[in-house]
């Protein structure tokens, strides 16, 4: 007759599990609850899972892997995944719903057909925020701005995408995530700005040194304008009439008259990157970013009133919905700034990720999206307390980002990755 001895093994480790062995003559096996670790890299729709390996080899037959919406489940009632693979500890549950929160346990079976007891139980949630569609339609794409057009039902918004290297701008539609038309016979198109009326976008074209104006329905060229030496941002003044480029180079702005279609250069003294116009279009900002500064002009008389220091490497600025407040993303130190634009002074700022170089602004004012050109991903900062809300991660280099009428979705132009991917901003 066998002999059948049984023993009880404590664990040596805070993660391990006591367990069973079982003897028959040479063979052993082992019944024993694995140790589940919590979810990790989560997705709008997927959640990773891994536990320890079995020490149950020439029995083994699979894992089970359950998950529920609800804690303590029953298994007969759920869904669950078998991998037959031994050394096969992982596994990703994908078909989730964004910002779910899911159960999970685990089991082993062996040949025999018994299986162990319950792993412990883990939980995560799925993302609200995450990557739907990816869009490789050129090289180098330094900028998107996402704009409904004159004349055409108000959802049917449309995305363009600027081409540093590949001398062009895409255009694909939101609601059909479709290539529509390019634009072409540009020189290295760097920087988009839609009119405030939606009729016509405003492309800056460092190797044209122009800003060429686009109709927005058909995408064919109506005009263009000659600037300033490497032109890098555009921001129109509220009633539209006025498109201001910065121009880094030359360190000055030149200022478009987009009705009688003349053109004023003015000198600021200092290298001109990103710019943002308040709401109400009394100022404007322009972020220095060899001077660390950003300086305030006066669009009434187009004179500087004053020079502000910030962080190192300041690039993208945006203003918020009510003006009283602008905020300036610094690369070199990875800090937003927090300027207050009644006394143009800084008082406070938000850490984000690695080299921020560009925001957007949700429409309802209340969250700043900024992209983080070294780190992949976008920081979400909630305007009201000036914190942290989340991160989202991204492509290869985002360099720029708009966002939807409805903020349901952003557009983000990643740079080193040859793409631009479309972000669900809300389940």
């Amino acid at each position: 007759m066998r002999s059948i001895r049984w023993m009880l093994v404590i664990a040596m480790s805070a993660a391990a599990v006591a367990w069973i062995g079982c003897t028959f003559d040479d063979e052993t096996y082992f019944l024993y609850p694995l140790y589940l670790n919590e979810p990790s890299n989560p997705t709008r729709t997927s959640l990773e899972l891994t536990w320890s390996i079995t020490p149950a080899e020439e029995t083994f037959a699979h894992y089970r892997l359950y998950y529920s919406e609800v804690s303590r489940f029953d298994t007969s009632s759920t869904s669950y995944y078998v991998d037959s693979v031994r050394t096969n500890t992982s596994r990703t549950v994908r078909g989730l719903e964004p910002g779910g929160t899911y159960y999970f346990r685990v089991y082993t079976e062996l040949t025999s057909g018994e299986v162990s007891e319950a792993s412990n139980e883990v939980h995560g949630t799925t993302l609200v925020w995450g990557v739907t569609d990816t869009f490789e339609l050129g090289l180098a794409p330094t900028d998107v701005e996402v704009s409904r057009v004159k004349f055409l039902p108000p959802r049917d918004e449309r995305v363009f995408i600027a081409h540093y290297e590949s001398d062009k701008v895409s255009v694909v539609s939101v609601t059909g995530d479709t290539l529509m038309g390019e634009v072409t016979g540009l020189s290295q198109p760097w920087a988009l700005k839609a009119e405030p009326d939606a009729e016509f976008i405003h492309i800056a074209a460092p190797g044209d040194e122009k800003v060429w104006r686009v109709k927005m329905e058909d995408f064919t060229i109506d005009r263009d304008y000659d600037v300033g030496s490497n032109p890098m941002d555009i921001d129109f003044t509220p009633n539209g009439v006025y498109a201001w480029v910065t121009e880094m180079e030359d360190s000055s702005v030149t200022i478009i008259n987009t009705v009688l279609h003349e053109t004023l250069n003015i000198d600021i003294g200092k290298s001109a990157k990103g710019i943002a116009i308040l709401p109400y279009g009394n100022k404007a900002y322009i972020t220095n970013m060899i001077e660390s500064q950003v300086t305030a002009v006066n669009t009434a008389n187009n004179e500087v009133i004053t020079s502000i220091n910030v962080e190192a490497g300041p690039q993208g600025v945006k203003a918020s919905a009510d003006g009283r407040w602008v905020y300036v993303a610094n690369a070199n130190t990875d800090i937003v700034s927090v300027i207050n634009t009644e006394i143009d002074e800084v008082v406070g700022w938000v850490r984000v990720g690695d080299k921020p170089v560009d925001m957007a602004l949700s429409p309802d004012g209340y969250l700043m999206y900024v992209v983080n050109y070294d780190s992949d991903n976008m920081t979400v900062i909630h305007l009201g307390t000036n914190t942290v809300a989340g991160t989202i991660p991204v492509g290869d280099g985002p360099l720029s980002i708009d966002i939807t009428e409805e903020g349901e979705f952003a557009y983000v132009a990643n740079y080193l990755g040859n793409n631009v991917m479309k972000v669900a901003l809300q389940p």
